[in-house]
């Protein structure tokens, strides 16, 4: 695609002159080249637009493909598998970070009961005695001190 000129249509115009541009040219810049990269064919529409300017990319940065994950992958597996073998994964990676399941739930802005329901569901038993063999540690070091 690139080196393809594209034109914006009628519609996608006037969203982009109707529009309060509270920042600056960079802005525009930012919505029009992202406008570019996700439209088909030879013409900017205005719900590509719309969807730029109404957030739909607010989430982008955690799909930056650099998850090495290929459209192979996802035809094999589809949406359920994925979205699980991640959870289970961001799940896995918060836990051995934190001390306690606590400290993990809110990382995760989840409930804790909830956080030892996605462990049961993910068999992470053994996280779990880790975390509570760590929690109940420190408990005895502060009641110690």
């Amino acid at each position: 695609d690139e080196g393809v000129v594209k034109r914006l249509s009628r519609e996608a115009h006037r969203v982009l002159a109707g529009w309060s541009w509270p920042g600056n040219v960079r802005e525009l810049e930012r919505v029009v080249t992202a406008a570019y990269w996700q439209s088909d064919g030879p013409e900017i529409d205005a719900p590509v637009i719309l969807s730029i300017l109404n957030g739909d990319e607010e989430y982008a940065e955690l799909f930056d493909n650099s998850t090495g994950v290929t459209l192979e992958v996802i035809k094999r597996y589809g949406l359920k598998q994925m979205c699980q073998a991640y959870e289970k994964r961001l799940l896995t990676e918060v836990l051995q970070h934190c001390s306690s399941l606590r400290e993990a739930a809110r990382w995760l802005h989840i409930d804790p009961h909830t956080l030892r329901e996605k462990m049961a569901r993910f068999h992470l038993h053994s996280l779990a005695h880790r975390l509570d063999a760590r929690s109940h540690t420190q408990r005895h070091r502060r009641r110690s001190a």
